[in-house]
């Protein structure tokens, strides 16, 4: 019996490409509309408890990952490195591989080969010196998970939630051809080019450049952050929706603290000057850009953007949810997730439809 999560009325299931109307609304057959009768589709929490369960083999890499410039990235590798396809998972700035624990199990129970990591200098990742926060490394270092955890023949999609997004578009844009047969992304909460200044107006309604300013400087002092219940609701009120379980709220908030100061404000200065417009226009593969209607921190304008600037991209808006969407959605991620996974990568690769055999399917 299939363990696929129920998803609301309108998910895509086998919808053409399709570009956002210029009011930010959602296309037929883009979002994930609310039923008329404003069922919910459930409560997140008990979703990924459901997806813990059953867990598939799970190997973390011996010393970790190495890097082009010595670093060492914790990995672990969830289900049969012989599955017909692959997804690796890229959490976003201050989290770590546990983000995305729960969905990795899942698709791996799913027969699929998956693989989350943390990026350097989060979780028990090295951590960089001064000259190594920039974003080409991330993408250096996502080309070294990928060719340390997946057969070059298996098919695979790479899958980044915010600072993870911009990672897979640093991948993108490096000079050095990759080795591996990628044939999607999902590009969560993310964006590509002048985020700062759209985050600080939405989260204060205030354009006033002094106001931006100042911010901008307070984010980048590398100060420990205490953990009090009133950065607990900060960090709600930033990076989640009202209505998020509590569950994702406890993760992202001890996420959160337990990155190193140093590390926060490096990458934060990194994500000031943001600039992936080249990355994005060379990612040629079919690419599911996902956003939600609270996101404070990514607004749902730059999924707009990126989805104008990708070669092939479908925009899924989700209702309701805030920055965190694969942690208050998680039922929902995964199977958008999957989907993506069936249409491109359990197929024959259509720039060799001739020479590739059919993939064998994973359970449904």
């Amino acid at each position: 019996m299939s363990d696929a999560p129920a998803v609301a009325s309108g998910a895509p299931t086998g919808s053409p490409t399709t570009r956002p109307t210029s009011d930010g609304r959602s296309l037929p057959g883009i979002g994930l509309a609310a039923t008329a009768a404003g069922v919910a589709i459930g409560s997140a929490a008990a979703g990924m408890a459901r997806l813990r369960r059953r867990r598939p083999s799970t190997e973390t890499v011996p010393q970790g990952v190495a890097t082009t410039d010595g670093l060492r990235l914790h990995t672990t590798v969830h289900g049969d490195r012989s599955a017909p396809a692959a997804v690796v998972f890229v959490h976003g700035w201050t989290m770590s591989g546990e983000f995305w624990t729960g969905h990795a199990e899942a698709l791996a129970r799913r027969g699929l080969l998956t693989v989350t990591y943390d990026q350097r200098g989060h979780g028990r990742s090295g951590r960089p010196g001064r000259d190594g926060f920039d974003l080409q490394h991330l993408g250096n270092d996502l080309a070294a998970v990928l060719d340390a955890t997946v057969p070059t023949r298996t098919p695979v999609v790479l899958v980044g939630h915010s600072m993870g997004g911009m990672t897979v578009m640093a991948w993108a844009g490096r000079t050095q051809p990759s080795r591996h047969d990628v044939r999607a992304t999902v590009l969560a909460n993310t964006a590509v080019h002048e985020l700062v200044s759209d985050a600080v107006a939405a989260l204060t309604g205030t354009t006033n450049r002094v106001v931006h300013q100042l911010l901008r400087q307070a984010a980048k002092v590398p100060t420990p952050v205490p953990s009090t219940p009133i950065n607990r609701r900060l960090v709600r009120t930033l990076a989640l929706s009202p209505d998020a379980p509590d569950s994702a709220v406890e993760l992202t908030h001890r996420l959160f603290l337990a990155c190193p100061p140093s590390v926060r404000v490096g990458f934060a200065h990194q994500i000031d000057v943001l600039d992936l417009r080249e990355g994005a226009s060379r990612l040629h593969v079919p690419t599911l850009v996902l956003t939600a209607t609270n996101d404070r921190l990514t607004p749902p304008s730059h999924a707009q953007r990126l989805v104008e600037l990708l070669p092939d991209a479908r925009l899924q808006v989700v209702p309701g949810s805030g920055h965190q969407l694969p942690l208050e959605r998680p039922a929902d991620t995964i199977h958008l997730v999957h989907d993506h996974v069936r249409r491109h990568a359990l197929v024959p690769d259509p720039r060799h439809r001739d020479a590739s055999p059919p993939r064998d399917a994973v359970e449904a």
